[in-house]
């Protein structure tokens, strides 16, 4: 019997092993004019920013790829906040070296027209006075209404957060 329902679910399994593996971004790209997106960047580890920022370049480059580049914007928020700011007072002198290539990234990802928001409640809560943000990042008041307002327009949103 067991042997009987091993084979009959190898059986059913099948096409479902057959299908996996062979949808390409392309395929789920068809009938996609433009994305339009918004990327929430909430992430306390310096080295985790950089690599979400990194990934967000690499996903812009590849929505290049497919011709289907819309607007992109990134919105940093939360612990992370500490490292888009002018000077060092913000951060660990241990974390200045980090903190500069997360910054070099920042003008990387500026210089390909990608707006930059950085939420207003964050620098509050961090003590973080908004003339010490980098220039190429607009405060906003509240990163919760700019994620919603962007969403309602269509964009769509993709939650960096995993592995904060």
């Amino acid at each position: 019997m067991k042997k009987t329902l091993v084979v009959f679910l190898v059986i059913l399994a099948l096409p479902i092993m057959s299908f996996a593996g062979k949808l390409t971004n392309e395929e789920v790209l068809k009938g996609v004019k433009k994305a339009n997106v918004i990327f929430d960047v909430n992430v306390n580890k310096p080295e985790l920013l950089l690599f979400r920022l990194k990934l967000i370049e690499q996903t812009v480059k590849d929505l290049e790829k497919y011709n289907k580049r819309g607007d992109i914007v990134v919105a940093i928020r939360g612990k992370g906040s500490l490292y888009v700011t002018k000077g060092n007072k913000y951060v660990d002198e241990i974390e200045l070296p980090v903190k500069k290539l997360i910054q070099k990234q920042i003008k990387i990802l500026a210089a390909k027209n990608i707006k930059l928001v950085q939420c207003g409640i964050a620098t509050k809560v961090l003590g973080i006075k908004n003339d010490d943000i980098l220039s190429e990042i607009d405060v906003v008041d509240n990163s919760f209404i700019t994620l919603i307002g962007y969403q309602m327009k269509g964009y769509a949103f993709v939650d960096t957060m995993f592995g904060r």
